[in-house]
């Protein structure tokens, strides 16, 4: 697996949403590349404090799915679409 590979799935990883193979090639990667396992700390860390804001409120899945969607093109750099 490869950087931009990793980009479209880090997000899976972290919530424990990976398949097994998925899982696998990603572990495998973030040992190797000290870049993308930065970026998977930055990642958790972010979430972390996310979680722990208050008021703890649920948002929909897809206000959700376009927050994360907006997070990961800052990460690569595109725009979001929306």
């Amino acid at each position: 697996m490869d950087c931009k590979k990793i980009q479209d799935v880090i997000f899976n990883f972290v919530y424990g949403e990976s398949s097994e193979a998925e899982l696998e090639a990603t572990r495998d990667h973030l040992e190797k590349c000290g870049d993308c396992a930065r970026e998977r700390q930055v990642i958790e860390k972010l979430l972390s404090k996310i979680k722990n804001c208050e008021p703890q409120e649920s948002v929909s899945e897809d206000c959700r799915n376009r927050m994360l969607s907006k997070i990961k093109s800052s990460l690569g750099g595109e725009e979001a679409p929306g």
